[in-house]
């Protein structure tokens, strides 16, 4: 579904057999009522269903399953939309009464929801974007019904994505809700049923009252882009830094390196390949990263066998007997006056 509105939205369901194996994605519109990736009416089996969702608007419950037999591996995902704090997230609907309900997860990709409830999640995680911010919440759950959030058997992970901003004692509210209840007060950070995660970010898990919050204990250094410009390229220039990382280039202006370097890392510009009949010199070549990207290399590029500024240059239109023929008046012209001097002294 990608515009439009409509009521419920069911990727498949059946009267008195299994709802396996279906999907929904929505990325827009307005949903009035449920969204339901499988529905099995007869209280059969409900596996392997997605539901997947990345804009649009909603009101109601939205469950990745629905059964009241085998409920497993079903998944919702949200990295999008907007929510009316009347919506209950399920991985699977509670109300069906399943008789086995295992591997249901709910993926929360996005930051600032105030919904009603989440329940019926075997695994819940969270994939904080990098807009994230220290002190912000993932999830604020009004329970109109005050019945509770009960994730005390629920497989709970956390993750940030590349690019994030957040430093190490950062905190982020991943659920504030009227009655929460979980495994222990300190439960476990598991990732290992997420992907996409960017890795070097580490979290610690601790229930505060009825709040689940996260905070950052461990993060990859900042890395900076390393850069310059170059000027008299006339052909194709190939640069590496650090050994790697080749860059080529064909025209003067500014360049960057595709692979950033961690700050306190050192960095070492070289050039791998002349262009055809130009020699390229690097100033500024290296150096260690310090708190921000290197902008200040510079290349310049000359013909093959102009002599550099400075460089003593032979005078024009003097071959090798002129040169010996001058150096050899130059003498006698210094002879003939040091003799002029000594006479005239006596």
């Amino acid at each position: 579904m990608s515009g439009g509105t409509a009521g419920d939205v069911w990727g498949g369901a059946s009267e008195d057999g299994n709802a396996e194996n279906n999907q929904v994605t929505i990325t827009g519109g307005t949903v009035n009522d449920s969204v339901r990736g499988g529905f099995s009416l007869g209280g059969s089996n409900a596996n392997n269903n997605q539901v997947t969702i990345t804009g649009g608007t909603f009101t109601n419950l939205i469950a990745a399953a629905v059964g009241a037999g085998t409920v497993k591996d079903n998944t919702l995902t949200i990295s999008g939309g907007s929510f009316a704090d009347s919506v209950d997230l399920y991985g699977y609907d509670i109300g069906g009464a399943p008789a086995t309900a295992s591997g249901n997860s709910i993926r929360l990709k996005v930051a600032g929801l105030t919904i009603n409830n989440i329940a019926g999640v075997n695994n819940l995680y969270f994939y904080l974007p990098a807009s994230i911010q220290n002190g912000d919440s993932v999830a604020i759950l009004k329970d109109a019904a005050a019945a509770g959030t009960d994730l005390s058997s629920t497989v709970i992970g956390v993750c940030a994505a590349a690019g994030s901003a957040l430093t190490v004692g950062d905190e982020i509210t991943l659920i504030d809700a009227v009655t929460l209840q979980t495994s222990s007060n300190t439960p476990a950070n598991n990732t290992g049923g997420m992907t996409g995660c960017s890795t070097g970010y580490e979290f610690a898990l601790e229930k505060v009252n009825n709040t689940l919050i996260a905070k950052l204990t461990k993060a990859p250094a900042a890395a900076y882009t390393v850069g310059g410009t170059v000027s008299g390229l006339s052909g194709t220039l190939v640069l590496q830094n650090n050994g790697g990382d080749d860059l080529t280039l064909t025209a003067d202006g500014g360049f960057t390196f595709a692979t950033p370097v961690a700050n306190g890392s050192s960095y070492a510009v070289s050039v791998l390949a002349q262009p055809a009949g130009q020699n390229c010199s690097v100033n500024n070549a290296g150096g260690t990263v310090n708190g921000g990207p290197v902008t200040n290399i510079a290349v310049t590029c000359q013909a093959t066998g102009v002599p550099k500024q400075g460089a003593a240059q032979p005078v024009p239109g003097l071959g090798g007997k002129a040169l010996a023929l001058l150096m050899l008046i130059l003498a006698a012209m210094t002879g003939w006056f040091i003799h002029r001097r000594s006479a005239t002294a006596l």
